[in-house]
């Protein structure tokens, strides 16, 4: 049985200067769903990597021009090419070659004429070896990350916390004065609030990346939307911003879509969150909704401090901030953004940003229209 080729399964180049050889070698692996490419020289390897990095390279040793080794060498001193496992194919036999394989960066060595069976074998193990490693690197860059963030982010309102208690416990003058030691307890009370939504917005991610079963109903985005533009509104009085939300006229007669709601909440919470923290006052943020024939769209709109256009394909990572001093300058971890989108693809739909620095920016969230809208 043959099986569809498919990116999810590894791309693997072949490196050898025997016709017969790449035609046993493209055909075996193809069959099991990998994607390979074929290189009859040395040359023609190096190009093919650069052009386009193989998840693996299967190389012989002995060719005309550059040898295996060359080519070994060439992938290894290169900093973007380094890392891609090399496993030698080759009818030299002799431990000393072997032992020469290894230290040219070589991961495998399997010798001509090869079984099907170890081929396969050894790809496979070397493959799955790879991606682990490369999930292990992805994971340690996220706990550097991590740990500066919520290290930095934790560390001042903590010293805030800990100067104010100390003010009211050596100046016990302060507690006579009641005004100023309300003062100090509101700024006690604020930098505890930091440390709060900072925890909360790291459990928030930590289960929803752990794919967590969600309650999925029939929702009347309506109820969704209009309770968090209620919890919102006292947030952006406070900060001197208008909270308007405008609707087409399919939506006062409700749009229904396949969701959990209390999670869909926490999307568009993040949203609006994020819109009046960085809207100056004065500022509006709005919120409309549309549909089209397969989707409701909500669409978050605010007059703030943008997004420059460099910075606007990274601001769904976790832990990213535009490096700015008036971003900086607010609060936050970097996580609301990374959560919703999170959320929107557990209800197979779509987040997508157009922003203007110094004008504002605009999220769009995209949900599949539920059958049962039909019938309301």
């Amino acid at each position: 049985m043959t099986n569809t080729p498919s990116p999810k399964r590894g791309n693997i180049l072949i490196v050898d200067d025997t016709p017969a050889n790449l035609k046993i070698l493209t055909t075996m692996l193809s069959s099991q769903g990998y994607r390979v490419r074929p290189a009859i020289n040395g040359d023609v390897a190096l190009k093919a990597v650069h052009s386009a990095p193989p998840d693996l390279i299967l190389l012989d040793i002995m060719m005309p021009g550059m040898s295996g080794f060359d080519v070994c060498l060439a992938l290894k001193a290169n900093r973007e090419t380094q890392k891609i496992p090399v496993i030698f194919i080759s009818a030299l036999d002799e431990t000393l070659d072997k032992v020469k394989a290894f230290q040219m960066g070589g991961v495998d060595y399997i010798t001509k004429p090869f079984q099907t069976e170890e081929v396969l074998v050894r790809v496979n193990t070397h493959l799955a070896l790879d991606r682990q490693r490369r999930e292990i690197e992805s994971l340690n860059a996220l706990k550097d990350v991590l740990i500066r963030t919520v290290s930095h982010d934790l560390k001042n309102p903590i010293s805030n916390i800990m100067g104010y208690a100390e003010l009211l416990l050596a100046e016990k003058g302060l507690m006579q004065d009641l005004e100023q030691a309300e003062r100090l307890l509101r700024r006690v009370h604020q930098s505890a609030g930091q440390m709060y939504d900072l925890v909360n917005s790291l459990l928030e991610m930590t289960r929803i990346e752990d794919n967590p079963e969600m309650d999925m109903t029939a929702v009347l985005l309506r109820d969704v939307l209009a309770a968090q533009f209620g919890e919102h509104e006292l947030q952006a009085y406070k900060q001197g911003i208008t909270l308007t939300g405008v609707a087409s006229e399919a939506y006062p007669a409700g749009m229904v879509v396949w969701a959990d709601a209390v999670w869909l909440g926490v999307v568009f919470a993040n949203l609006l969150t994020n819109a009046i923290k960085y809207t100056p006052s004065g500022g509006t943020v709005t919120m409309t909704v549309e549909r089209t024939d397969t989707e409701a769209l909500v669409h978050v709109r605010d007059t703030g401090l943008g997004i420059p256009e460099a910075d606007q394909p990274y601001v769904f990572d976790k832990f990213f901030r535009v490096n700015k001093p008036s971003h900086l300058a607010i609060q936050g971890a970097g996580l609301g953004l990374a959560i919703a989108q999170a959320i929107v693809g557990h209800h197979n739909g779509r987040i997508t940003l157009e922003s203007e620095l110094g004008r504002g920016s605009c999220f769009t969230v995209a949900l599949p229209l539920h059958d049962l809208e039909a019938r309301n």
